[in-house]
């Protein structure tokens, strides 16, 4: 019984570390945003956006958006298979940080938002749909017509298992 609470605190502390360590991957600096980058936004934040890594249309869950400083690259973490009401269902923990380091290594990515919540510049403001977006867009954002070539990155986990989603 002691050993099975250890193992339980152990799980629960090493969750928690995490999310704390990710915290240090928010973005903090001005951020330019082009039209490409934010209709890929709001994607997101709608749960349904086209994966240029899967090449073809995805229903997930948003787990991360993230986004280097110059606004050109961006990266999809979500959570395929999570239901129309039941929200995430796969066990992201060590994923998050691994893809960010994985897909960071051209340019930077930094942590725009975690699920529906925009944590720039600890913001911590959460997004309901597009129009709320909107609203906040140009009062915390930088808009550019930026017609540079946008790099898009996407990783999709399965339910549960945190796996890649090979087969979505």
């Amino acid at each position: 019984m002691k050993k099975s609470l250890l193992f339980i605190f152990f799980l629960f502390l090493i969750s928690c570390s995490e999310t704390i360590g990710l915290k240090k991957f928010y973005g903090k600096d001005e951020l330019v945003l082009n039209n490409e980058q934010i209709k890929r936004f709001k994607d997101y934040i709608n749960k349904s956006f086209y994966s240029h890594s899967y090449q073809k249309e995805i229903n997930a869950y948003p787990l991360m958006f993230a986004i280097s400083k110059n606004g050109l690259n961006s990266l999809i973490i979500a959570c395929e298979g999570y239901g129309s009401n039941f929200g995430n269902t796969c066990d992201e923990n060590v994923s998050l940080f691994q893809n960010l380091k994985k897909y960071s290594q051209k340019e930077k990515l930094y942590i725009f938002a975690r699920e529906d919540k925009i944590v720039w510049k600890g913001l911590n403001l959460k997004i309901k749909n597009n129009k709320d977006f909107e609203k906040n867009l140009t009062k915390y954002f930088k808009l550019s017509s930026n017609t540079k070539k946008n790099y898009f990155y996407d990783y999709i986990l399965g339910p549960v298992d945190g796996g890649s989603c090979d087969d979505c």
